[in-house]
């Protein structure tokens, strides 16, 4: 129920034309979020002056037009340690935008997504069991997380950086511009929405895969899911000396029995490194029924793993197959990628595949992965693909928050630095 006008008049400092704005924090009068929460309406904001130890859930609804707003301000990202409550911060209500906060501390999820309408801007994740979760529910719609780092969140194989799922027809995660790295368990992505888009991305060094886009094998209306689709654009994967021994990337399933996503996966101008040795290095395993996995304009390198393949295909059973079988990958299409001379197996469905030694990086030892000049990539991109990325992370790694428009010119390059051509959309 909504605070009497005389109570509130404590809480906020001022009102806009849409909602009032409440300081919390140390020295304020409202210390904790939770202290708050129910009284919240559409247009709100919350600004958090300062650290705090809290955990709150968040019932109440913001709406499109009018999300309820939940902002660190300040110098530096206010704290917000959750102590090692199971959840940090539950979102049960509709549309809200959470920015500018460190989250730090739960023992089970940093933000526990059981509603629609969530953007995540701007946060720092570390020391979370999971950073975020989706949860199997009817209720979780779209989520938006943007501009975050993540660091040192995860257990075992379990928890991760990020986990998203939606039992919604539809429903879209939009994960750009993050630095994902050093996950402590788990993958550094792992998603079972319906619609994935993930772009411009640093993804770096998971415990398991770093990212793992899978079917919703469990949920009761999973066939009304399907088909489920992902566009992956202009992201830096880097797979470091430890961690998962076998993929970079999981497509489609999770399980061997599985009906898959059924969908469509289109890859396109993303920078893959793989850098760890083991007894299989497969960059990308497609298992269960996937329509069509779509790999354009990508740089596929591991210059210190003796041999690798780019795409390893399996059926339910765990074991390497070809594409078309009953069950498993249906297609399989790209062109002009650049894949290392020492990987193992080129892909006969890719056509005008650039191979060499060397993909021309400006500092591959320092992380510095952008095209150096004479570079084999540089203008050898397909501009006739389904999608071309525009946007590309910034620097060697990533600064959380920053991005860099992709040079115009006449040709597009490969990976997820260069140039672009005016023009091509980045999406589907």
């Amino acid at each position: 129920m909504r605070l009497c006008a005389a109570v509130l008049a404590m809480f906020f400092v001022f009102s806009t034309a849409w909602g009032e704005v409440y300081k919390v924090g140390p020295g304020e009068k409202v210390s904790k979020i939770s202290a708050i929460a129910d009284s919240l309406k559409p247009g709100d904001v919350v600004e958090v002056t300062g650290d705090i130890t809290d955990s709150v859930v968040l019932s109440a609804s913001g709406t499109v037009e009018h999300p309820i707003v939940i902002r660190g301000v300040g110098e530096k990202k206010p704290v917000i340690d959750f102590n090692q409550a199971r959840n940090g911060i539950e979102t049960r209500g509709d549309n809200y935008v959470i920015e500018n906060l460190e989250l730090t501390g739960a023992s089970s999820r940093g933000i526990f997504q059981v509603s629609g309408g969530i953007t995540i801007r701007n946060c720092y994740f570390h020391d979370n069991h999971n950073g975020i979760m989706g949860a199997d529910d009817p209720n979780v719609g779209d989520i938006t997380i943007e501009y975050c780092e993540f660091f040192h969140n995860g257990g075992g194989i379990y928890a991760h950086q990020m986990y998203l799922a939606s039992w919604k027809p539809g429903a879209t995660a939009t994960v750009q511009f993050n630095y994902i790295h050093d996950s402590t368990g788990g993958a550094n992505i792992k998603s079972r929405m319906p619609h994935n888009i993930i772009r411009y991305n640093w993804i770096e060094n998971a415990w398991n895969y770093e990212v793992d886009l899978i079917d919703s094998d469990t949920c009761p209306v999973a066939a009304s899911l399907r088909p489920m689709n992902t566009e992956f654009i202009g992201n830096v994967v880097v797979t470091g000396v430890t961690g998962n021994p076998h993929h970079q990337m999981n497509f489609g399933s999770d399980q061997k029995v599985s009906p898959g996503t059924e969908g469509i996966y289109t890859v396109a101008n993303n920078t893959f490194v793989m850098n760890l040795a083991s007894g299989e290095n497969h960059m990308i395993r497609i298992g269960g029924k996937v329509k069509e996995g779509r790999f354009y304009n990508n740089i596929f390198v591991g210059p210190n793993v003796p041999e690798w393949s780019v795409i390893t295909v399996q059926n339910d059973k765990g074991e390497d197959v070809a594409v078309g079988g009953p069950g498993v990958l249906e297609k399989l299409s790209g062109s002009n990628n650049f894949i290392g001379a020492n990987c193992r197996a080129i892909p006969a469905q890719f056509k005008g595949t650039v191979t060499g030694k060397d993909a021309g990086f400006v500092d591959f030892a320092g992380n510095n992965l952008s095209l150096a000049p004479g570079s084999p990539c540089i203008g050898a991109g397909d501009t006739a693909a389904t999608m071309a990325a525009h946007f590309s992370p910034l620097r060697k790694k990533i600064i959380a928050g920053e991005e860099l428009k992709r040079t115009a010119g006449e040709k597009i390059d490969l990976g997820a630095f260069g140039m672009t051509v005016e023009g091509l959309p980045d999406g589907p």
